[in-house]
């Protein structure tokens, strides 16, 4: 299934970039609950595999820089939410946690409750 797909057949798309398990679990918790509060049909697309009850999609680390580039260059869908502090490049959302300003769960659950 390519990402045309998957955009056709989901609501929302969580793509998780990083590896770093924590942020990766608090992110899909997030969406497991925006998804239950909404009704609406979610998948997270990761690197690795997941022990989650939403669907999810692994994919290679080279479909995931592709997606992230393409998505860099273009905005092909306001379904997709970009699950990282840092990526893509040049992303700041972490320098606000990292500087003590937000907590990394309040910031979590506002990008996943923004991109409507």
């Amino acid at each position: 299934m390519d990402i045309k797909d998957i955009c056709e057949k989901y609501d929302k798309i969580l793509i998780l970039p990083e590896r770093n398990i924590e942020d990766n679990s608090t992110f899909v918790s997030a969406f497991e609950q925006v998804l239950s509060e909404k009704d609406l049909r979610g998948i997270v697309l990761t690197t690795a595999p997941l022990n989650r009850n939403t669907a999810f999609m692994v994919i290679s680390i080279e479909e995931m820089q592709k997606i992230l580039r393409l998505y860099q260059l273009y905005k092909f869908t306001d379904k997709l939410i970009i699950g990282s502090f840092t990526k893509p490049h040049g992303r700041m959302w972490g320098n606000l946690v990292t500087s003590g300003l937000i907590k990394k769960e309040p910031l979590i659950k506002a990008l996943l409750n923004t991109s409507e």
